[in-house]
């Protein structure tokens, strides 16, 4: 791997021999010394820019190829990551002291193998992905997750007619995003347009258990997501 300064000629390579390829990378945004990297391996790295003989961690993240790497953005140790060939993404703490046991503090499914994913700036828990290969219609949109919510995505945006092969939030507003397509196009996404699976799903469900008890749960308020307090309450369980 290689690092330049924009500033001058100075060219840093990092060695990475016995390793698998590199697809993605990510500097910390607040240890400016400090970027990550995701391997063909499967495996994460931890790299400092003054050593350049070796990663500072190491750890297994996907049991297949790991395309996309993120840096939290206020959170110094939170990394997220994506496989090519799973489909789930990963959230890690780094601060867990042993990493090769390291396991995910979060886990999201989100059913598409993943192309890119980013943080959305400004929401702890809220992070965008796209899908690598278009297995179906809705593999062609950029979602929203919340890592509280791992199996429906929170917004989903549609409009592109082939493979989102990246993205971006607006810098001055996090409620807007840039994505661009094989499908020779860029598109601008607001949150006011993006589609809600969760309005689709239902606020109760009802059924009886082998003694004749009843049991009932419903939504303690509607599907709707507020995007910056988070997600709505919880649901509440009645039986009978």
């Amino acid at each position: 791997m290689q690092t330049m300064d924009t500033r001058d000629s100075k060219m840093d390579v990092y060695t990475t021999a016995r390793m698998t390829c590199v697809r993605d990378a990510s500097f910390s945004p607040n240890c400016p010394d400090l970027f990550t990297t995701a391997h063909d391996s499967g495996n994460v790295m931890v790299w400092d820019l003054r050593n350049t003989k070796g990663p500072l961690t190491l750890f297994p993240a996907h049991g297949s190829m790991t395309g996309s790497v993120d840096w939290h953005r206020t959170r110094d140790n939170i990394l997220a990551t994506g496989p090519i060939h799973a489909s789930e993404i990963k959230i890690w703490d780094l601060a867990q002291t042993n990493e090769r046991n390291l396991e995910p503090i979060h886990v999201i499914h989100s059913n598409t193998e993943t192309k890119r994913l980013r943080w959305r700036p400004g929401c702890f828990s809220q992070l965008a992905a796209t899908a690598s290969t278009p297995a179906f219609s809705a593999d062609l949109r950029v979602h929203l997750w919340d890592y509280r919510s791992p199996y429906v995505p929170i917004l989903s945006f549609k409009g592109h007619l082939n493979i989102v092969s990246d993205f971006i939030f607006l810098p001055d507003d996090e409620r807007t995003i840039i994505s661009c397509s094989l499908d020779k196009t860029v598109r601008i996404h607001s949150n006011k347009h993006g589609e809600n699976a969760r309005s689709e799903l239902p606020s109760s469900a009802i059924c009886f258990s082998p003694i004749d008890s009843l049991a009932f749960v419903k939504s303690r308020t509607d599907s709707t997501v507020d995007l910056d307090s988070g997600l709505a309450n919880g649901p509440q369980f009645y039986a009978r």
